[in-house]
């Protein structure tokens, strides 16, 4: 009786231990002392922990390598810009200046492009070649590619940096003014792209389109500016969809306030709340890292000061909050 007893209490056990969570891989067991079965139940319990942190440590091994692949990458890809053709436009001041600092720092070979000739060829380096003029005209734009290629034998990277702004109302802007600046800020970039695409497709470069915040989001006291750079922020779409198929890389780049001599260039008079709030405005060197940067990861936007990108997303968000908060300034 003690027997049959005692097998009728194990059998119990061993029901209530094979319901539990966690233990269904053991269904039954042999009549035995409870301590030999708490053993075996530690065994499996262990067995699935083995398995676990094997697991957990293989997956270390695979993220480890992926690191270190990665760095690799990234690695070999801030170093790619050296050798690299390089055309700036507007390169005598401002951002212009600062790019070719940094372009030239990382080992690139320059082709600078601007009006003002004497302070190009100063801001440029004994190495770099110097084509002085005005890139809305035609010839001028042929020579800047022509004269590139010539030297260099080849074209990697163009850069349409050119630009200028007006603060005129958009009812008061003149009609021809308006033309000039759209000439300047978005058709002489079109056309060196143009130019430029079989030489890019073959060298498999990249075309980098600087835009401004205010092609993503329409600034009153900007209306016209607006509205090239919103032209150019469109075509630099376009041209990324068909050029990306011939490996070529499309950025477009959308800087906020910089510290430059913008509003000295511009036509019109700019907002007292605009011309006070350059002290927060980022200096022309940290947007230019920030450009080059891009070019150096084949990103397809650039937003600087990032920041910048709070504002976007406001403005695509809630565009008639951002748009009454503007009618204020």
């Amino acid at each position: 009786m003690e027997g049959n007893s005692v097998s009728w209490k194990d059998d119990e056990l061993q029901r209530e231990e094979g319901e539990q969570p966690g233990h269904s891989a053991i269904i039954a067991f042999p009549e035995c002392s409870r301590e030999r079965r708490s053993h075996q139940l530690l065994i499996a319990h262990n067995g699935r922990t083995t398995v676990a942190v094997g697991w957990l440590a293989l997956s270390r091994i695979r993220l480890t390598l992926w690191l270190r692949l990665w760095s690799g990458l990234y690695a070999k890809t801030m170093n790619s810009l050296k050798g690299k053709v390089v055309i700036v436009t507007g390169a005598s001041e401002g951002i212009g200046v600062q790019l070719a600092a940094r372009l030239r720092a990382r080992g690139a070979k320059l082709c600078l492009a601007a009006r003002n000739e004497a302070r190009l060829a100063a801001a440029a380096g004994p190495e770099d070649l110097v084509v002085p003029g005005d890139i809305t005209i035609d010839a001028v734009r042929s020579a800047v590619i022509a004269k590139t290629a010539q030297r260099f034998g080849a074209i990697d990277v163009l850069i349409n940096n050119a630009g200028r702004g007006s603060y005129r109302a958009a009812s008061a802007e003149p009609v021809e003014e308006a033309r000039a600046l759209f000439e300047l800020n978005f058709f002489a970039p079109l056309a060196l792209a143009q130019l430029a695409t079989p030489y890019l497709r073959r060298s498999r470069g990249s075309l980098v389109n600087i835009s401004s915040i205010a092609g993503q989001i329409s600034l009153p006291w900007l209306p016209v500016y607006s509205a090239s750079k919103f032209a150019l922020a469109a075509i630099t779409t376009a041209q990324r969809t068909e050029l990306r198929r011939d490996g070529v890389h499309v950025m477009g780049v959308f800087p906020g306030y910089v510290d430059t001599d913008f509003q000295r260039h511009a036509t019109g008079t700019p907002p007292a709340v605009v011309a006070g709030g350059k002290r927060f405005a980022v200096s022309a060197a940290e947007c230019a890292e920030a450009i080059v940067e891009g070019i150096e990861h084949r990103r397809s936007t650039v937003v600087t000061p990032r920041a910048g990108w709070l504002l976007v997303w406001a403005n695509r968000l809630f565009p008639g909050f951002v748009e009454a908060r503007l009618e204020r300034v």
